[in-house]
């Protein structure tokens, strides 16, 4: 983890601005989106309001509990509702869906955000990917799922503010 974080630190000292590019009118995905949502999803409008309040407002959030109490399907929920936002009124122009596997966040994002890549330079594709999500800075929402299946105990709060993007 101090791996990432020192990589992470290296590379925000070293971004180069760059043009930012011309707002999209509804949000889109950078990377593969989730499947589809569950048609028994029901009661939890609640949530996905205040956590879309939360986000919008530069907040990271993280949902947390067991396996399967449905942390995922709050999240396709919110990311649902956001891609019905304008980005002009969220903010938000990329979503990005990561799902956490193999214990590795690095490996993580370089495979949602390279899913063919051959990850022949597993430090190249992580610089490419921290590139794009500097690109897209606070106009990107980064959706990191199944996080409870880590091993150890990762401080995703840390993590979180050492990007420029936004959380859930």
């Amino acid at each position: 983890m101090e791996r990432i974080q020192e990589i992470l630190l290296r590379h925000r000292e070293n971004a180069i601005e760059e043009t930012t590019p011309l707002p999209e009118k509804f949000p889109k995905f950078l990377t593969s989106p989730p499947y589809r949502q569950t048609e028994y999803y029901t009661g939890r409008k609640g949530m996905s309001e205040s956590l879309q309040k939360l986000i919008r407002n530069g907040t990271p959030c993280f949902l947390h509990g067991i396996g399967g109490i449905g942390k995922t399907e709050i999240a396709k929920a919110l990311m649902m509702d956001i891609l019905k936002i304008p980005s002009s009124q969220s903010g938000i122009t990329r979503i990005a869906w990561v799902e956490y596997t193999d214990g590795d966040f690095a490996l993580s994002l370089v495979r949602a955000f390279f899913p063919s890549s051959e990850l022949q330079n597993m430090e190249q594709e992580f610089q490419k990917a921290l590139s794009l999500i500097n690109q897209y800075r606070d106009r990107l929402l980064l959706i990191l799922d199944n996080v409870e299946n880590a091993k150890g105990r990762t401080d995703y709060r840390t993590t979180a503010k050492t990007f420029p993007c936004l959380w859930l």
